[in-house]
């Protein structure tokens, strides 16, 4: 399967920070970042993007579990996931790897 997002972003691996603290509630986790002290609460597929984050991950890795447990196509998938971690990287909660 060629994706353009997973092309674009080979090698790179995703992590949770050291800065991210995290709690489950109910079926989400609730993130708080140590450095900046904003507290961050993920919905069902950010909840499910951030355990799949429990070792460095790359989006693939990341995507076949996703796609396991949402009707969702590969490509939509991986897109999707990225935009995620670009987000949680801006706001510190996880550390990109190259």
């Amino acid at each position: 399967m060629n994706n353009p997002v997973a092309n674009q972003t080979r090698g790179h691996r995703y992590k949770r920070s050291n800065d991210a603290v995290a709690s489950t509630l109910d079926d989400s986790v609730c993130l708080f970042n140590l450095k900046t002290c904003e507290y961050f609460s993920l919905n069902e597929t950010g909840s499910a993007i951030w355990e799949c984050i429990r070792r460095p991950a790359t989006i693939a890795e990341i995507a076949v579990n996703i796609i396991e447990l949402y009707q969702v196509s590969h490509e939509e998938c991986c897109s999707e996931i990225k935009a995620w971690l670009d987000a949680a990287a801006a706001y510190g909660v996880i550390d990109v790897i190259s």
